[in-house]
């Protein structure tokens, strides 16, 4: 009696078969994507993309206020500013001894402080008609004057002092006047170098002598009128 007979290579490759297939199937199904590489930030030199340019917003524009609008008041205010220890040269014109027409006269002007001035005056004429003897006129006078409105483009100037005067006139005596002038006025400045005046003046006490006549008149009034153009320097 025979019995059952087993084939050891067939099952033995039976199951190697089964063993490496399944092996396949796990390595299949363990296999993973590689992760992406990321990418290198670019250098700043090497880049061929042009860096992004900064848009700073402007301001939009003011609109002008108070100070704006008062900018040439203030500078025409502080035309004036800093006198002390200026000098002016200048004309004056004043009328003359008949009190018909005008005569002209040289003006100096001395600021001593931005308050005070010391304000000469020169008077002189000479006139010689054809046939006739000459007759002229001199009068200087010192006066100081007082601005009570310091640094001011427009300055209120006020003050007196003395002068004297000297008229000869054809067959006439020479006249000899001395005087105590007083005078109120304004000076605006255009600029800290250029300005003009006008003052009411008069003679607050006068003394006149001719040969054997000799007065004192005192008077207050305004009928005399001096305009003035000073050029100024430090």
């Amino acid at each position: 009696m025979s019995g059952p007979v087993f084939r050891m290579p067939s099952v033995l490759t039976a199951v190697t078969l089964l063993v490496s297939s399944s092996a396949v199937a796990q390595g299949q199904n363990g296999q993973r994507e590689p992760a992406p590489v990321a990418a290198a930030a670019p250098t700043p030199g090497n880049s061929i993309v042009p860096p992004p340019i900064a848009v700073v917003p402007t301001s939009a524009p003011q609109a002008a206020g108070p100070d704006a609008a008062s900018g040439v008041s203030t500078a025409s205010t502080q035309a004036a500013a800093g006198m002390k220890g200026a000098v002016g040269f200048g004309v004056g014109i004043l009328p003359n001894v008949e009190l018909l027409g005008t005569s002209g006269a040289v003006a100096l002007k001395a600021w001593l402080s931005e308050s005070l001035a010391i304000a000469p005056l020169l008077g002189f004429s000479y006139t010689s008609p054809k046939d006739m003897d000459a007759s002229w006129h001199l009068r200087p006078e010192f006066v100081v004057l007082f601005a009570p409105f310091k640094n001011a483009s427009t300055r209120l100037e006020f003050g007196g002092g003395i002068g004297f005067a000297i008229n000869k006139a054809p067959a006439l005596e020479s006249t000899f006047d001395l005087t105590l002038p007083i005078q109120a006025g304004v000076e605006h400045f255009f600029t800290r170098w250029l300005s003009v005046g006008i003052a009411a003046r008069t003679d607050l006490v006068a003394y006149t002598e001719q040969g054997d006549f000799h007065q004192i008149a005192f008077s207050v009034d305004s009928t005399s009128l001096l305009g003035q153009l000073f050029f100024y320097t430090d």
